[in-house]
C-alpha cells in the first residue's frame, strides 16, 4: 500500500468519495487505510476532525493538497 495523504481511494484523485472514507474511518470505525498514515494529513499520528477538514478545505477551498510528513506512527 502507499499514496497521497487524504486519498483513502487508489484513484489518484482527492475527493468527496476519500472524505466520505475518512470519515466513516474516524467516526464510525470502519476499516483502516492502508497506511493508516493516509488519513493523518497532519501528521500528529492521530486520524481525526481536523484531518477530515484539511481534506474539506483542498477539495472544496482549493488548498494545497497535503504531502507526505514522513512520520512513522505506532
Amino acid at each position: 500500500c502507499g499514496g497521497t495523504p487524504g486519498q483513502r481511494v487508489s484513484d489518484c484523485v482527492i475527493n468527496v468519495l476519500d472524505v466520505t472514507c475518512m470519515i466513516d474511518y474516524i467516526f464510525r470505525g470502519q476499516t483502516a487505510p492502508c497506511p493508516q498514515s493516509r488519513a493523518d494529513l497532519n501528521c500528529d499520528c492521530i486520524p481525526n476532525a481536523v484531518d477530515v477538514t484539511m481534506s474539506v478545505n483542498t477539495i472544496f477551498r482549493g488548498q494545497p493538497a497535503p504531502v507526505p510528513c514522513g512520520t512513522v506512527c505506532p
